[in-house]
């Protein structure tokens, strides 16, 4: 499948969920990403903040705080996506998401929550079409963890192209997927 298709069709039904769905679900993310492997081990992570219908993370970022974990979320600057601390306020980007007014960039990202539409059988992720992800994860040695509903997964594989960097995990209501890698 085509990524353009495949935004259309995994975002209509990401925002056909009915609420009383979107909150179980939302419940029952955010105990199968708290009980990954590990997952609290860690130091910095950088977690998007949700917009629209997207899986909410106010409550993960809660909770990493409550943990004494540094979080860091996406601010748009010069056409790159950074990882900032949240401090100054917050504003309205371009694309009408919330992202902190002061630019105090990361030390360093040891986990990553990334928002998508969409996710294939081999954890490559379709998001809005910017690729500021994928370029985030090119220069960013991190965990890569991507968030959704049950209702996004794709059981086949979309068409990728030389910049699509795959996740190494996928969690929803239903359960944690991990990347399998091939040994060379």
């Amino acid at each position: 499948m085509k990524k353009k298709r495949a935004r259309r069709k995994f975002s209509a039904k990401r925002d056909r969920l009915l609420p009383s769905e979107r909150q179980a679900a939302q419940a029952k993310i955010e105990e199968n990403l708290f009980a990954l492997e590990n997952f609290t081990a860690h130091e910095h992570y950088f977690v998007y903040l949700s917009f629209k219908s997207e899986v909410s993370t106010a409550n993960i970022i809660s909770r990493l705080y409550n943990l004494g974990k540094k979080v860091y979320v996406p601010k748009i600057v010069g056409g790159r996506m950074l990882a900032v601390k949240i401090s100054g306020g917050m504003a309205l980007n371009a694309y009408g998401i919330a992202e902190p007014k002061d630019t105090v960039e990361a030390e360093k990202i040891d986990v990553c929550i990334t928002p998508l539409l969409a996710v294939d059988k081999s954890l490559h992720r379709v998001g809005y079409g910017k690729g500021y992800y994928d370029r985030f994860f090119a220069e960013h040695a991190c965990v890569k963890i991507g968030v959704c509903f049950a209702a996004q997964r794709y059981k086949k594989n979309f068409e990728t192209d030389g910049g699509d960097v795959p996740l190494d995990y996928a969690v929803t209501e239903k359960g944690t997927e991990k990347r399998q890698v091939e040994n060379v």
